[in-house]
């Protein structure tokens, strides 16, 4: 699992399985950098302090990724040899892109305008097509009288498609990943955290793990693609992580890794 967040200096940072710390990219970045592998090229796809998206790997420096305007919270994942990114614009719309993922400094394109009323967006692949996990539109009924709860979509790339609801209202944004067996979502959900794992049944579990997590979540498969990797940033800066599988959470703790963080945490498998 490869990990990358915005340190409290406002640069990039990424951590390589294994690696004892993290790796400074620099930059003045806002936000968790999305995270994508393929075939030894780590990508780092960040919102820069002026609003643009900007592309490095771990052997270039930053440069521009698309010719349009302003996008936030970027998300990214791969398959096969393709990279796709999402982001959300300045009228709260879904965008994405994909390139070439065996390029170093991917060519200049457009934006896709997806559409929605977003909050966070979230992007993985399935069959090789870009699935988009998202926040926002309708909320729910008040909650316990006192919270709004963001509703949760997915839709596929296609423009035809339509957002359908799930079953998952968060707080906060919400993660999701794909493996070849298991899908796996989270966000936070009032003081703890909800997973949603569903296997090639479809047989969705839902349940929840104990903390309270700031800013972006990370979560990425691992293994055989039963269990998956699910990072956080605590309330006190600290990036933390914990495996989760259909069966609930592996550990009774979460793990911490030094360093602070600054708008959560991406993750990308190896």
């Amino acid at each position: 699992m490869i990990l990358s967040v915005t340190g409290l200096t406002k640069n990039a940072y990424m951590r390589d399985p294994g690696d004892r710390g993290w790796t400074n990219l620099g930059g003045g970045m806002v936000g968790a950098p999305a995270v994508a592998h393929v075939n030894g090229l780590t990508h780092i796809i960040a919102q820069s302090r002026t609003g643009y998206l900007v592309h490095r790997t771990q052997n270039t420096g930053y440069h521009p990724i698309t010719t349009s305007g302003r996008c936030r919270n970027p998300s990214a994942a791969a398959a096969g040899t393709r990279v796709t990114i999402a982001c959300i614009g300045m009228n709260r719309h879904g965008y994405t892109l994909t390139f070439d993922g065996t390029q170093e400094q991917p060519a200049l394109q457009p934006l896709r305008d997806i559409g929605g009323g977003l909050d966070s967006i979230e992007v993985m692949h399935a069959d090789n097509d870009p699935v988009f996990a998202v926040t926002g539109g309708w909320y729910t009924a008040r909650e316990g009288g006192q919270t709004w709860r963001a509703n949760t979509y997915v839709k596929d790339e296609t423009q035809s498609s339509s957002w359908q609801r799930l079953s998952l209202p968060c707080d906060g944004p919400l993660a999701s990943t794909l493996s070849a067996s298991h899908w796996f979502s989270s966000c936070q959900t009032g003081s703890a955290m909800s997973v949603l794992v569903m296997d090639a049944n479809k047989t969705p579990e839902v349940f929840t793990v104990p903390g309270r997590a700031a800013g972006k979540i990370g979560i990425a498969p691992v293994g055989d693609g039963s269990k998956a990797v699910l990072a956080v940033q605590g309330l006190d800066g600290y990036i933390r992580y914990r495996h989760v599988t259909m069966n609930g959470s592996v550990q009774a703790h979460w793990t911490q890794l030094s360093g602070a963080a600054n708008g959560g945490v991406a993750a990308a498998p190896a």
